[in-house]
């Protein structure tokens, strides 16, 4: 029974490590930089310096973990404000080709606002329908300055997450690409302010152009895996302890006299 505590140890310990810190996520793009990854958390744990947003988190990362979210689109910037992304993926074939348009990420349906946080600069926030409230879906921006008036404007936008703030400088690139308005070149409304690398002579959009989102991926916290080694040794010497605790018990009984006659 008591070699029961230290695995419970090990549990506890590992458990207040994830808690302090929320999940992690790698967002690769195909922007040309030596770095071109974009690591966001997300705020599905507790502290007093932010709103959780459970709902909102999960939803999310149940788009990352099946790949919905791989080879998508930022499809919408807009200087200063954010670019948006979560909405399309992307085209795999030159546009004057067939099958050369954006298809919208199938959506697993509306989930409740969390707001709370507010929409600084670097956080992550959910998109949704003007007027309605619990409207978000799969689409998602990062706020590229504080826009604060997001906090309030309908219902509140949920901040669901942050990027950490040495990648910021892959979303300000991102931020620097031209726009173009798509909407008639695709019939698609919401690409109105759509960011391109570029765009050839002859406007034919290639599968590169675009701001792309290349995969994303959930990560474990580094924190959490040093705790877990920590806790995981901890754990080791105290078995050990004990082995020799128990081997001493035993031989000092095997060495005793005998009170059988």
């Amino acid at each position: 029974m008591r070699i029961l505590l230290p695995i419970a140890l090990l549990v506890s310990a590992f458990t207040q490590t994830a808690r302090c810190q929320g999940t992690l996520v790698d967002i690769v793009v195909n922007v040309p930089m030596a770095d071109n990854t974009i690591r966001v958390m997300l705020y599905d744990y507790s502290d007093p310096g932010i709103t959780s947003t459970p709902i909102t988190a999960a939803n999310f990362l149940s788009y990352v973990n099946d790949g919905a979210y791989d080879q998508t689109i930022f499809h919408r910037s807009i200087n200063n404000f954010v670019i948006q992304g979560g909405g399309f993926t992307q085209p795999q074939v030159p546009a004057d080709q067939p099958g050369s348009d954006p298809v919208a990420i199938p959506s697993r349906g509306t989930i409740i606002n969390e707001p709370g946080n507010s929409n600084l600069r670097g956080t992550l926030a959910m998109a949704k329908v003007a007027g309605q409230p619990d409207s978000a879906t799969s689409q998602w921006f990062i706020n590229l300055s504080d826009n604060t008036f997001l906090d309030t404007d309908n219902g509140g936008y949920t901040v669901f997450g942050e990027v950490l703030s040495s990648d910021m400088v892959i979303v300000d690139t991102i931020a620097t690409f031209m726009t173009y308005d798509a909407s008639t070149y695709y019939s698609n409304g919401a690409l109105t302010n759509l960011p391109l690398q570029n765009l050839n002579p002859d406007n034919i959009i290639l599968p590169d152009d675009f701001a792309a989102i290349i995969s994303m991926t959930m990560v474990v916290p580094e924190s959490a895996q040093g705790s877990l080694l920590i806790a995981g040794l901890a754990l080791m010497i105290a078995l050990l302890r004990r082995f020799a605790r128990a081997s001493r018990a035993i031989a000092s009984i095997a060495a005793s006299p005998s009170d059988q006659s």
